[in-house]
C-alpha cells in the first residue's frame, strides 16, 4: 500500500504500525536470537515482491508479506501475510533476520536504529527517468541492492557520480519467470481472450491538464478515441492497465472508464481480472507505452513495441540512455501513431532496433538462477552458508 495523503485512513493505519512498532522494539530488546524468517513489503504483492513470495518452499527461511490492507486484515485468510494492526504481527517482523522491499520502508530509520535487521531493496522499475541536478540515493538506507542488469547499474552510478558497493547484480526473478513459466495460448483460452490483443501500459500520471488535443495521456478522450479506432480497424483489442499509483484508489475518471466501457475494442483490466503484471506482458501481443519501465520487461518477449511522447511527470527530470539512444523513435502526434499502429507487425527495422535495444540492456546476463543468486547474497549479509539460507 502506498501512503495518500488525501486519504485520512492511512493516517490511521502507519499511527497504529508506529505504536506497535515502538512497542515491538522494546520486548524484541529482551527476546531470543531472531527467527528464520524473511518479510517482503511493496504497494502491492506483485511483481518480484510476488515472484519471491511463490519461492517459500525454496528457502529455509519462512517468507512472509507486510500488508496494510485492512480489508485483508478483517478476512483473515491470506497465507503468510502480517498485518501492521496486530502487535503480535509487528513483534514477528522485528524479530526477523532480513526485510526485502520493493518501494521505501515505512519508519525504516527506526529499524537500522533498534533492530539488527539486513535491508535488502529488490526493486520495481529500473533507472528510466532521473532528477539530474538533484539525483536522490536511497541505495544509502539498504545493505544490498538487487539490480536486473549490469546495464542498470552502469545508468544509476553515472548519475549519482559515484560507485555503489551495496549493488548486486542478481537478475530479477519477474524477468527469469516472464521468459519461462507463463504461456500466452493458456491465458488467453483462460481469460477468453481474442487472437491478437494489445497492451495499452502508461506511467502514472500527476496533476495533468489536457492542453494539447494531440496529448497521449491515457485521461486525453481524444487519444482514446484514436486507440479504439485503431484497435477495430486492425481487429485487435486492447487492454488498458494504468499505473498502479492511479488505479489503487479507483482514481480513474468516470469519464475515462465510460469510454473504455462503450468503446468496441478497448478493455479495462479489471474487467478481465488479470491481476498479475506477468500475466498481462505474456497475453499481449504487443504494448503501447511511453517512458514507463514495464517496456523493459516486455523487451526480454521480443515483440513489437510502440512508444508514446508523454513528458515525464516530474518537473526537472529527463529521460535516462534507456530511452534516449539510436535504437528508438518516440511516436510524436496522432498521424503518426495511427500509421506506426497500423505496420505494428510488419515493421521489422523497428522490431530489428528493439532486439538491439534489448541486447544492449540485458546483454550477457542470463535470467536463470536468480533465487539462487539470491540466497548467495542473503547468506553473505547474515555470514552464513547459502544452504543454511
Amino acid at each position: 500500500m502506498k501512503f495518500n495523503i488525501k486519504r485520512p485512513f492511512d493516517y490511521v493505519k502507519y499511527f497504529i504500525f508506529f505504536i506497535n512498532l515502538l512497542i515491538s522494539f522494546f520486548f524484541a530488546f529482551f527476546s531470543k536470537i531472531p527467527q528464520k524468517r524473511i518479510i517482503l513489503f511493496g504497494h502491492q504483492l506483485d511483481g518480484n515482491i510476488l515472484d519471491l513470495y511463490k519461492e517459500n518452499k525454496s528457502f529455509k527461511h519462512d517468507i512472509y508479506y507486510l500488508s496494510f490492507s485492512y480489508e485483508d486484515y478483517k478476512d483473515n485468510t491470506k497465507e503468510r501475510h502480517l498485518y501492521v494492526y496486530s502487535f503480535k504481527d509487528v513483534l514477528r517482523i522485528v524479530n526477523s533476520r532480513i526485510f526485502i522491499a520493493s518501494h521505501g520502508i515505512p519508519f525504516h530509520t527506526l529499524f537500522n536504529l533498534f533492530t539488527g535487521i539486513k535491508f535488502i531493496n529488490i526493486g520495481h522499475g529500473i533507472y528510466n527517468v532521473v532528477d539530474k541536478e538533484n539525483p536522490i540515493l536511497p541505495e544509502k538506507y539498504y545493505h544490498s541492492f538487487w539490480l536486473p542488469t549490469k546495464f542498470e547499474k552502469t545508468i544509476r552510478e553515472k548519475y549519482y557520480k559515484q560507485k555503489v558497493p551495496n549493488y548486486k547484480v542478481t537478475g530479477w526473478l519477474r524477468n527469469e519467470n516472464l521468459t519461462k513459466n507463463y504461456s500466452q495460448d493458456s491465458l488467453k483460452n483462460k481469460y477468453n481472450l481474442p487472437e491478437t490483443v494489445g497492451l495499452f501500459a502508461p506511467s502514472a500520471v500527476h496533476n495533468y491538464k489536457n492542453n494539447n488535443n494531440e496529448s497521449f495521456y491515457y485521461r486525453n478522450i481524444d487519444f482514446l478515441e484514436l486507440l479504439d479506432e485503431v484497435s477495430t480497424n486492425l481487429d485487435v483489442k486492447t487492454i488498458f492497465k494504468p499505473h498502479y499509483n492511479n488505479y489503487q484508489y479507483n482514481e480513474i475518471e468516470e469519464d475515462v472508464l465510460h469510454f473504455i466501457n462503450n468503446s468496441k475494442n478497448l478493455i479495462y483490466f479489471k474487467d478481465i481480472q488479470i491481476t498479475e503484471l506477468n500475466e498481462l506482458l505474456t497475453v499481449s501481443d504487443f504494448l503501447i507505452t511511453d517512458y514507463s519501465s514495464v517496456f523493459v520487461d516486455y523487451l526480454l518477449l521480443q515483440r513489437p513495441i510502440l512508444f508514446v511522447d508523454v513528458p515525464t511527470r516530474w518537473a526537472g527530470y529527463e529521460l535516462t540512455e534507456y530511452l534516449i539512444n539510436e535504437n528508438i523513435s518516440i511516436t510524436k502526434t496522432f498521424d503518426a501513431f495511427k500509421k506506426s499502429f497500423n505496420n505494428i507487425f510488419k515493421n521489422d527495422a523497428e522490431r530489428l532496433n528493439l532486439n538491439k535495444l534489448c541486447n544492449k540492456v540485458y546483454g550477457s546476463i542470463v535470467q536463470e538462477d536468480t533465487i539462487n543468486n539470491y540466497k548467495s547474497d542473503i547468506a553473505d549479509l547474515l555470514e552464513e552458508k547459502v544452504s543454511e539460507i
